[in-house]
C-alpha cells in the first residue's frame, strides 16, 4: 500500500503574467510563496517518507517549503518535470489564442492529437511521467510527496482514472493544490484532487485568471 501526495508549485511570475511556462524557469511571486507557506501547516500531518521535485525553480522553490515542514530531503528528478512545450514556451496565452484561435482550442479539448511545435509528444510526455510513476510503486516507501507541475499531475490523474490524454486540461490544478491518491497493489483510488483548503480566497486560484476552463493554461 502506497500513498501518493502531487503538490502544484506555487503561483510563479510566468503564472501571474499568463505566459505559457512548459520547461521554462519561472520563480514563485511573493502571493505564491504565500500559498506555499498555507500549505505547509498541512504538510506536517502527512507524514512524508519521501519527497521528490521537478528541478525547475519554481517547484525547488515550492518543494523547499515542503521540506522544511515535512523534515524530508529533496530529491530531485528530470522525468517529473512540466511537458516541454517547444516554440509556444514564453507567449501570453492571449497572443496565442488570437494568433491560432482553431489550434488553442484543439490543445484544449484534444492536446493528444496536437504537435507541438518543437516540443515534445504528448505520448513521450506521458510515457515518462508513468514509467517514473511506476518506479515508484515499486519502493519501499510508504508515503510520497511530489513537488510538480499541473501537467503532469493531471497526467498521473488520467492514469489512475483509466482516461485518455484527451482529459489532460479536463482537471482544474491549481497552484499550490493537493493531490490524494491511495495505491493497493493494481488498484489505485484518488482522495482528493485539487484540495485548497488550506488557502484563503484570496490565495485561491491565479490572481488575473487561471486554467483552461477559462482559456488559459495549468502549465
Amino acid at each position: 500500500m502506497k500513498t501518493l501526495f502531487l503538490i502544484r508549485h506555487g503561483e510563479s511570475v510566468l503564472n501571474l503574467e499568463r505566459r505559457i511556462q512548459g520547461q521554462l524557469d519561472s520563480n514563485l511571486t511573493e502571493r505564491g510563496r504565500e500559498q506555499v507557506r498555507r500549505l505547509s501547516s498541512k504538510i506536517m500531518d502527512l507524514k512524508i517518507d519521501k519527497l521528490y521535485s521537478s528541478p525547475l525553480k519554481r517547484t525547488i522553490e515550492t518543494a523547499e517549503i515542503v521540506s522544511t515542514a515535512s523534515g524530508k530531503e529533496i530529491v530531485t528528478d528530470n522525468n517529473i518535470m512540466e511537458i516541454n512545450m517547444g516554440e509556444w514556451e514564453g507567449i501570453s496565452f492571449q497572443t496565442f489564442m488570437s494568433q491560432d484561435p482553431e489550434l488553442f482550442k484543439m490543445f484544449v479539448q484534444c492536446p493528444a492529437n496536437v504537435k507541438i511545435p518543437g516540443g515534445e509528444k504528448i505520448i513521450n510526455f506521458r510515457n515518462r511521467i508513468i514509467e517514473w510513476l511506476d518506479k515508484i510503486l515499486q519502493m519501499s516507501d510508504n508515503t510520497v510527496a511530489l513537488v510538480t507541475h499541473a501537467g503532469v499531475i493531471n497526467t498521473i490523474l488520467c492514469y489512475v482514472l483509466g482516461q485518455d490524454m484527451n482529459s489532460l486540461w479536463r482537471f482544474k490544478t491549481e497552484n499550490s493544490s493537493l493531490c490524494e491518491i491511495f495505491f493497493n497493489g493494481n488498484s489505485a483510488r484518488v482522495m482528493k484532487i485539487n484540495d485548497t483548503t488550506h488557502l484563503t480566497d484570496d490565495l485561491r486560484g491565479l490572481k488575473l485568471g487561471a486554467g483552461f476552463s477559462k482559456g488559459e493554461s495549468n502549465a
